[in-house]
């Protein structure tokens, strides 16, 4: 099973991406596209297509979190991805985000 892990920090977010953002709060699942490279969000009432660099330990994550500034997760915060014991075993920024219609 697979589970989210929300971890807010003093990261600086930039409104200067033209990307969605959506509340780590309302976050009730996730997957992975590997042959895409797309990491989908689901974040009540609506679905999120995240993409990040430098994520290669994402396509065997149990568990992901968010380093973000506030309750919002943005373009320029960070993806964690963390282990069976919730050890970060990676970060990755966050390129953009992408509400899927």
């Amino acid at each position: 099973m697979k589970a989210l892990l929300v971890v807010s920090a003093m990261v600086l977010s930039s409104s200067a991406f033209a990307s969605d953002c959506f509340s780590s709060n309302f976050v009730d699942g996730w997957s992975y596209d590997s042959q895409k490279d797309v990491l989908t969000v689901e974040a009540f009432p609506n679905k999120y297509e995240v993409t990040a660099r430098f994520c290669n330990q994402l396509s065997w994550a149990d568990r992901i979190g968010f380093n973000s500034f506030g309750s919002f997760v943005c373009a320029g915060d960070r993806l964690a991805v963390l282990d069976a014991w919730n050890h970060v075993i990676e970060t990755c920024p966050i390129d953009n985000i992408t509400k899927v219609k």
